[in-house]
Formats: C-alpha cells, structure tokens, sequence
C-alpha cells in the first residue's frame, strides 16, 4: 500500500474506464514492475455497457493523456490526437451521439484547474520515459460503431495509418 500511496492511489474521478488503467500507467511510469496474473477474474457490479459510457471514455482518455503524458509525448502525437478525435466526432455525429462527446468536453473542462498540480505530482514521481512505456495497437471500439463491411475496411485503413505514424513518432520520442 506504501507504493500506491506513492504514486498518488486511484483516481476516482474517472468512475469508469480508466482509473486501473491510470494507476498502472503511474505505477510504471514510477519505476515500479507490474505483474498480471493471468488467471485473475475481474467482476464488475455495472449495467450493460453501451452508449452511456461514451462521455466517461471520451472525458477519461483527455484527462489521462493531458494528466500523465510528457509535454513531448503530448507535442509528437499531437497530429494523430487531432485526426483521432476528428474521426471519432464524425463517428459519433454519424451515429447520433454528438451531444455525447460535448458533455464529455464539458465534464473535462470542468476538470482542469487541478490539472497544473496534478502534473507536477505525476511528473515529481516520474523515473521512467514515455518512450520506454508506450506502444502501438490496433484501436479497439465497438463493432456496433464500427458497422459493417465500409466500416470494418476504414477501421483497417485508421489503425495501418496509426501504426506508420507510431513507427516514426516512436523515434521522436527518443
């Protein structure tokens, strides 16, 4: 509990979708070695996702990148963020959830003034670089937002076209 202590424990204001993945993210950036099991089991007492979980995705993913990424990471990736986000506005739009991704922006906004502080504590705990923590794969989203056959190939182009620009990003980071 020592360790967790030092890397700042959960961040509860994520409610759901990323706060193990947050603390995780610290606990190496930390130094500290993660060892999964696995065999461990993982119940949650939650209802059906779907598409009520979209702000707190779209809100947690801004929050953990502006929160716990180097200003170079942030500055590298900006390209693919900008697309990335541009795809996924469009995406929701098409789908009929666009005040999803507003409420979503909203909630993050409300959210920044404690992110200067927030970054100064994660960065002071910092003994490991971005570069030797983070890795390309393919995106995962929800075949239901996705769709079918058009889909399915734009998903295929999106993420060859992520995993070249990681292939030259990754060197900028270096």
């Amino acid at each position: 509990m020592k360790i967790a202590h030092h890397i700042g424990l959960w961040d509860d204001r994520y409610f759901i979708g990323k706060e193990d993945g947050d603390f995780s993210f610290r606990l190496r950036m930390a130094g500290y070695r993660l060892v999964e099991d696995p065999r461990a089991l993982v119940e949650h007492a939650t209802r059906p996702r779907s598409t009520w979980l979209f702000r707190h995705q779209i809100r947690n993913r801004w929050h953990f990148l502006l929160k716990n990424y180097e200003l170079r990471t942030l500055f590298v990736l900006l390209p693919a963020l900008a697309i990335h986000e541009t795809v996924q506005f469009a995406t929701l739009t098409i789908r009929g959830h666009l005040g999803v991704w507003w409420q979503a922006l909203r909630e993050l906004v409300s959210w920044m003034p404690t992110l200067g502080a927030e970054r100064r504590v994660i960065q002071g705990i910092r003994t490991v670089r971005d570069r030797d923590l983070l890795d390309y794969g393919p995106l995962l989203v929800r075949s239901d937002i996705v769709g079918g056959g058009a889909g399915q190939m734009l998903k295929r182009a999106y993420d060859a076209w992520l995993g070249a620009y990681w292939s030259v990003a990754r060197h900028l980071l270096s």
